[in-house]
């Protein structure tokens, strides 16, 4: 009962199976987007690490996630695709592609807050 309410009539292993395909397409894309910083940025460390990428990228990552597991469910009922692994990793390459692209044009997915100019 509680399995349709979540998944719909989609299998749970195929789903999850979907979500990590997902994920790893959301981090493909969060790696290649790593060649597109300055070093030479006063808001961007010398030296690449781990934990810069996380905490720069965190709204964009929990966005990208949320959005590629409401995308997986329902879009066998809306479009009538079949759900498969392949399909799963191009959802989470293109909705964090997306998210890239919000990121570098505005400022809606930047963690650090920006000091307000007084003027």
């Amino acid at each position: 009962m509680v399995k349709t309410y979540l998944l719909g009539e989609i299998d749970p292993a195929l789903f999850s199976a979907c979500l990590i395909a997902g994920l790893v397409g959301i981090v493909f894309i969060l790696l290649l987007g790593t060649k597109l910083r300055d070093p030479s940025s006063a808001e961007s460390p010398i030296a690449w690490s781990w934990s810069y990428l996380w905490n720069d990228n965190l709204k964009r990552i929990l966005l990208s996630v949320l959005t590629v597991i409401i995308s997986l469910r329902f879009m066998t009922e809306l479009f009538g695709w079949e759900l498969t692994v392949w399909k799963g990793f191009v959802v989470g390459v293109g909705w964090d592609s997306i998210a890239l692209l919000i990121k570098q044009k505005t400022n809606l997915l930047d963690t650090k807050t920006k000091p307000e100019d007084g003027n």
